[in-house]
This record gives structure tokens, sequence and C-alpha cells, in this order.
């Protein structure tokens, strides 16, 4: 089974999406915390996520089902209640455009922001539906059950097997708290003796979003309570601050050049750190610090944050969090 993942190559400027370079990855899709003995949500069979079935040899997309929509829905709005972001919505505008984006990945068994216009089943709907999406790929023997979309969405967050995971794309503009709707594409079909299912969940509004909703003064991942199968071991965790509800371009004012990082266990046992590394990319909130613990992040185990020594507009600042993964 192959699984491959991409975020939406994008920055925001004056409301207007101006690409950037990027390429697929590699992810994996059921990933499970040490110890963890809580399985992810099943998959579902290609008849239970389509009210008219797709045909991808046929250019056709079919029609996904309103279950599917509303299991999106609440399976990204968990996520982001438990960071203290704002719910979204359906985006109604964009669903033809990741439905095509979609058709386009299941039947050229590829990914690409910036498909080109001989692939099979191309159209400009579907390549505007790719360039503001995260976007993933599953390919599957005969028997094989494809992933869930709360599976799909934890491959998006946890970014494990992604060559350029360093970024944290999928994960930050899931967590981004100027989003505001979404719409997600899901198309699959046997082609070439093989079943090719593409995903498409769109991320990136062309225009004014409104301001952020956030309950905090950051956002971190992970935070809060996660199921134990939503995390990996090889993650890098991160955090970005939240400085600037009104306008996003301004969340860029964070210095994390002295940022001190610490990572404790509930009985104070620090874990070791690895690599540290900080951006001030357009994917979400302008400013993004990620890092690594050498240590085993185990389940049923708070876990206390501190990120200090953080500038914003020039003033010093200190962060904290909780985390817990639950069996």
């Amino acid at each position: 089974m192959n699984v491959r993942a991409g975020q939406p190559p994008v920055r925001r400027m004056r409301g207007a999406l101006q690409a950037a370079a990027s390429a697929a990855a590699l992810v994996a899709l059921t990933p499970a915390a040490a110890g963890a003995t809580t399985a992810a949500p099943g998959g579902a069979g290609a008849f239970e996520v389509a009210a008219v079935p797709a045909d991808p040899a046929q250019c056709d997309p079919g029609t996904l089902d309103a279950a599917q929509r509303h299991r999106v829905l609440e399976a990204l709005n968990t996520i982001r209640r438990r960071h203290g972001l704002g719910e979204v919505r359906w985006d109604s505008g964009e669903a033809g455009a990741v439905m095509q984006a979609a058709l386009m990945f299941a039947a050229n068994g590829a990914l690409s922001h910036r498909p080109a216009a001989h692939w099979a089943c191309y159209s400009a709907l579907g390549a505007r539906g790719a360039a503001i999406s995260n976007i993933h790929l599953w390919r599957g023997s005969p028997g094989a059950a494809p992933p869930s979309v709360e599976q799909v969405l934890a491959s998006f967050l946890h970014e494990a097997h992604a060559p350029q995971a360093t970024e944290l794309g999928h994960r930050r503009w899931l967590l981004d708290p100027f989003l505001k709707r979404v719409a997600f594409g899901r198309v699959g079909g046997w082609v070439n003796g093989a079943w090719q299912e593409g995903f498409a969940l769109s991320v990136v509004a062309d225009g004014d979003e409104g301001p952020a909703v956030a309950a905090a003064d950051h956002w971190a991942w992970p935070q809060g309570e996660p199921p134990a199968w939503e995390f990996h071991p090889q993650a890098w965790l991160s955090f970005s601050a939240i400085v600037d509800r009104q306008q996003r371009a301004a969340n860029a004012a964070v210095d994390y050049r002295g940022v001190r990082v610490s990572v404790r266990r509930a009985d104070g046992r620090a874990l070791p750190l690895g690599r540290l590394a900080w951006d001030h990319q357009h994917f979400g909130l302008p400013n993004h610090l990620r890092f690594q613990v050498a240590g085993a992040i185990e389940p049923e185990v708070e876990h206390l944050v501190r990120v200090e020594g953080v500038r914003v507009a020039g003033q010093p600042r200190d962060f904290e969090y909780r985390f817990r993964l639950r069996r």
C-alpha cells in the first residue's frame, strides 16, 4: 500500500493565492503511539462514502455522501476544539473543486498541487482544488480497507514520514485560527488493477476570512487529550503564538531566536529534546516553532511544555501548555 500526501503550496497576499514550490510527500496513515490500545476509527468501503459511486476511468467523480461531509467536519472540529480554535463550516463554493481534484489524483495515481493539463481527467476546476487543499492518495489491493477521514486527518497532523516534514504545513493549515470553512473531496475507483483513492481538503480561502477565533494566545501540537492513535513517535512537536487576531500577516512579529523549550512528565522528569527549528512561512500562521523529543511520549502520562524566551514585537513572552495521550 502506498500513501501520499501534500500540503497546499500557497502564500496569502492581499487575498490572492500565490503559488510556491512544494513536493508531495510519503506519510503513514495509521500510526500508534507506544503502548496505545485505542484503534483509529476504521475506513469505509467505496459505496459507503459515495451517494453516487465514482468512476475515475470515465472521469466521473460521483457524489460524496452527506454522511462523509458531516464526518469530516465533526472530526476536524473535534481536533480544533481540543486546541481552543473555532469550528469550521462546510464550504459549498469549493465542494466541486475538491471533488474534481480528488478525481484527478485517483485517475492518475499521483499527487500535485499543480497538475499538468495532460493529466487524465484534468480540469481547471480540479486544478484550483489541488492548489488550495491538503491532498492525499491511497492505493490498495483487493480486500484492503481505504482509510477513514479520521486517519487521513491524523496523517496530516503528525506528518511522520514526510520528507519535508520540517515544514509541517498540513498540520499548520488544519490548526489555522483564521480557518473558517472547508470542503472535502474523496474519489476512489479501480485503475489499472489497483484501487486508487484521492482526497482533497480545502484549507485556503481566497478573500477576507475575518478575525481569528482562538481561546488562547497560542496553538500547539499535541495539546489537550488527543487519542494515542493520532500521535506518532517520530512526529515533531510544534507551537505557534497567536499575537494578532485581526490580521494574519501581523503574526509574523514573533522572534524565536532566544527560545528555550522544556517537556516534563507529571512526575517532574524532563524529556531530552532533539532538533529545534522555526520559520515564518505562510502555512497558516506565519510563525512556527517545531522540536523533537528524544524520550518516549507515553500514553496516559501528562506532559507539561514550557516555551520561554519568545519575543513578540520586541517584548519577552513565556508560554506553557499540557497534553496527555489517551489510550
